[in-house]
């Protein structure tokens, strides 16, 4: 599990390094837009590659540093045992809408790649490349899911939260 979080951490690197990226190009879009009155061609499609693999990559970064949505104000107030608990019924339901959205990007991303898909904009880049890296980033969330999934079993059965071993990259060790 801990070669998942370590995958997992090292996927999320590119996702917040292209954060400031995506907004540099939106900027651009909007300066040459309506200051200068002379939008570009790529823009729309560079947003959209840039967010889709801020999404993939930063999904299972994400669900390793506990950064997905929580109704916390009910949530919180859980032991963790009953956390736990939750986390596991709720994964039944995140297996099979992972497992679905898994089986079609890959259908998909191989049909993409064996025809070399083009957008069908006049800029006309490959969209090919983005569909591989669509699967990816499914795939690693995907497992990142099992390893949050198992660690849940284990403190439902127990009753205590795992200690942590794996550090991430900008995290401290506990003391």
């Amino acid at each position: 599990m801990d070669g998942i979080d370590n995958l997992n951490d090292w996927a999320g690197v590119p996702a917040w390094v292209l954060i400031p990226v995506l907004m540099l190009v939106v900027t651009y879009e909007v300066v040459a837009r309506y200051v200068f009155d002379s939008p570009t061609i790529w823009s729309i499609e560079v947003d959209r590659f840039l967010l889709i693999i801020i999404t993939v990559l930063g999904g299972g970064w994400a669900l390793l540093h506990r950064g997905h949505v929580n109704v916390d104000i009910v949530y919180g107030r859980f032991s963790p045992r009953v956390r736990a608990i939750i986390d596991v019924i709720t994964f039944v339901i995140i297996f099979f809408v992972m497992a679905v959205l898994l089986r079609e990007f890959s259908l998909m991303a191989i049909d993409s790649v064996k025809i070399r898909e083009i957008t069908e904009s006049m800029w006309a880049p490959p969209i090919y490349p983005i569909k591989v890296i669509a699967v990816v980033g499914i795939s690693i969330f995907f497992v990142q899911c099992f390893a949050k999934f198992i660690r849940d079993c284990m403190t439902a059965i127990t009753g205590r939260p795992e200690k942590k071993k794996y550090v991430g990259m900008f995290e401290k060790a506990d003391e």
